[in-house]
């Protein structure tokens, strides 16, 4: 049975579905020998394709039905306990995405993997602006190797001036103070937690600050960890008092509007730890609603 299906038949019922042509690029990447924690995010690109392909088009949100057609590419062949041939990999099918398709969603995968997906970006484009949902900084400076907390301070160094970010979502007690400071000298926007619970209006702010530099192209990288462990159990490091879904669909829809992103990947969803695949579940409705965002706006400029 095809991922999505179900026992009952309703003609009228149209799912959402791969396309042979079409404007979004759906590509798995498969990877997760970077984590310190325990592994499993290798298995996400299935469990959130067979979800995102249960889902109906129709959006009472949007008074719309999901018009933009994917076009699944499949997963990225990695090589495994091989980090630079496979960061090669997944660069070298990065770039022809960018260059193909309007759109890219990227499932991962641990967050090692938008090192080279930006990179590619950068190469593409020359700069690139990050707009980045995770309970945690991933500008550590560690000697045993990549991993997937340091991917953002490798990017910053390595194009250092061509790289600007924004930060949701960061979570207390889970960051050495050291980080902060980091992110601070970078000129990175950081919205915490906590500064979210009266309202969202910092987060909104940090991405207009960021929509703001002008950067020539922009990129929406989700950590699922960013979110409550009560809504995404199925993560290698769960956040107790993290942020809830509603705040980041509405952030995101916003920068939908605001930077109009080239990709976005969404990382850490562990299959392996998860419950009822609600994580899976979670991680491909937040696909849908920035994808249905983006026809929306393009949509009402024409």
């Amino acid at each position: 049975m095809a991922p999505g299906s179900s026992l009952m038949r309703d003609s009228r019922d149209v799912k959402i579905s791969p396309s042979s042509e079409g404007e979004i690029a759906v590509i798995g990447v498969p990877w997760d020998w970077n984590v310190t924690g325990p592994p499993g995010s290798r298995l996400a690109p299935r469990a959130i394709r067979e979800k995102l392909y249960g889902f109906s088009r129709y959006s009472p949100t949007f008074k719309s039905s999901l018009e933009s057609r994917l076009v699944d590419l499949g997963d990225i062949k990695v090589a495994a306990r091989d980090w630079e041939l496979t960061r090669t990999r997944i660069t070298s099918v990065a770039r022809r995405s960018y260059k193909t398709y309007k759109f890219s969603l990227f499932l991962g995968g641990d967050h090692s993997i938008t090192e080279p997906l930006v990179e590619a970006l950068i190469e593409e484009y020359g700069e690139v602006g990050i707009l980045m949902f995770d309970a945690h900084y991933d500008l550590r400076s560690v000697d045993e190797g990549s991993t997937s907390g340091d991917w953002l301070w490798r990017l910053s160094n390595k194009f250092s001036g061509r790289v600007k970010a924004a930060i949701i979502g960061i979570a207390d007690y889970a960051n050495p103070y050291y980080l902060q400071e980091r992110a601070e000298t970078l000129g990175y926007f950081i919205v915490d937690r906590m500064s979210l619970y009266s309202d969202l209006r910092e987060a909104l702010n940090a991405v207009d600050k960021l929509a703001e530099m002008n950067m020539k192209a922009y990129y929406i990288t989700i950590d699922i960890d960013h979110l409550d462990q009560a809504y995404a159990p199925g993560t290698g490091a769960p956040t107790p008092i993290g942020m809830r879904p509603e705040e980041t669909i509405e952030i995101l829809m916003y920068a939908a509007k605001r930077i109009k992103p080239k990709a976005v990947d969404i990382v850490e969803v562990n299959p392996l730890l998860d419950v009822n695949n609600a994580t899976s579940k979670l991680a491909a409705k937040l696909a849908l609603l920035l994808i249905h965002s983006l026809q929306t706006k393009s949509n009402g400029e024409e």
